[in-house]
């Protein structure tokens, strides 16, 4: 589809005269930026790997049916290898977020008016707010979360808290609650190229409500009544939020 010249900044290339050659070099070097970011990140969390152990142990402490008094245990001779790998990249992955908004917002850039492109820096810092809450809240959830999967197998089941799978499921949870937390930012963004409106999200309210508690249930299964009324709660605010921010946007 073409791109008005009054759609794209000074400096930009015009979507329309780039080649799907060029997009895809365009593509490999905004990851290769992301890459070498997220790389360093990694690196410098491995000198901090106790800490971030224990923060990942804190919320299992609290899971009843874990075993070995509360200890992870790994099940392979490369097992805390593997950990202390995947312990680096977790908090690597919030470090270098603000990097990888910012590419992938530079890149679709093109895609939207010159007076939207204003908003980079807001919209990639309010980006970063809403994954760390988002992921936050996850971290709360994830106690009970996890109690429910390692319970629902029965009490004739043994269950050993090996440390990397235990880690699979808490980042999963981190980074769904992280990725529905950018609800306002998505919808923000499908509104600058009018494929949803303020008007349009007002008349889905009740929609969005039972969505809202749908999903609650589905990413805390096995929870107390309580936490998935909190989380849909937020759902809904983040919904509401969403078409203040559209508005917003469109002043």
């Amino acid at each position: 589809m073409a791109v008005s010249h009054s759609f794209l900044a000074l400096n930009d290339p015009d979507p329309k005269n780039m080649t799907v050659i060029e997009h895809l070099e365009e593509v490999r070097k905004r990851l290769f930026v992301c890459i070498i970011v997220t790389t360093i990140a990694s690196i410098g969390g491995l000198f901090f790997y106790e800490q971030i152990l224990s923060i990942l142990i804190t919320p299992i402490h609290h899971i009843s049916t874990v075993a070995f008094g509360g200890k992870l245990a790994v099940s392979t001779g490369t097992g805390g290898l593997v950990l202390r790998i995947k312990l680096a990249l977790l908090p690597s992955a919030v470090v270098s977020l603000p990097v990888w908004l910012y590419q992938f917002w530079m890149f679709i850039a093109p895609a939207f008016e010159v007076e939207t492109r204003r908003y980079v820096v807001p919209f990639v810092g309010l980006g970063m707010v809403l994954f760390i809450m988002g992921a936050s809240i996850g971290y709360l959830v994830f106690p009970r979360y996890f109690s429910f999967l390692a319970g629902i197998g029965g009490k004739d089941i043994v269950f050993i808290a090996d440390a990397n799978n235990i880690l699979n499921q808490f980042a999963i949870l981190l980074l769904l609650f992280g990725a529905v937390f950018e609800l306002p930012i998505v919808l923000t963004l499908l509104s600058r190229v009018n494929i949803v409106s303020s008007p349009l999200l007002r008349r889905k309210r009740k929609i969005a409500f039972f969505a809202s508690l749908f999903a609650a249930m589905i990413i805390t299964p096995g929870a107390d009544p309580i936490t998935p009324l909190i989380v849909s709660g937020l759902l809904i605010i983040l919904y509401e939020f969403s078409i203040i921010l559209i508005r917003l946007s469109h002043r």
